[in-house]
């Protein structure tokens, strides 16, 4: 995958979820005040966002993204780095602690 890929799909994720709030769906990250927590360094921040995104109009576009770019840095469909992080002996996390049990 390339630059060029990665651009493209991260406009086409911020066009629906423009879209999206532009036709009164919650998305938090957009209608936030203060998107800090999304974009913060700080882990408990990035817990805080990642928490937000629960019930978000957008949730499975981002996640959809994320999975295809793990790597990219904030919070993503309710993951924080932390979750997509590989750990040893286990796969990455494709859900954050706040949505496990879930069925999304």
């Amino acid at each position: 995958m390339t630059a060029v890929e990665l651009a493209a799909d991260r406009a086409r994720l911020l066009g629906v979820l423009a879209d999206l709030f532009a036709s009164g769906c919650r998305v938090p990250c957009v209608d936030s005040s203060d998107p800090t927590p999304w974009t913060a360094d700080d882990p408990a921040e990035q817990e805080l966002a990642a928490r937000m995104c629960v019930g978000c109009a957008g949730f499975a576009d981002c996640r959809t993204f994320i999975r295809r770019w793990p790597k990219e840095s904030g919070v993503y469909g309710a993951t924080t780095e932390a979750d997509r992080r590989p750990r040893p002996g286990r796969r990455p996390a494709t859900t954050s602690p706040t949505t496990r049990g879930t069925t999304r």
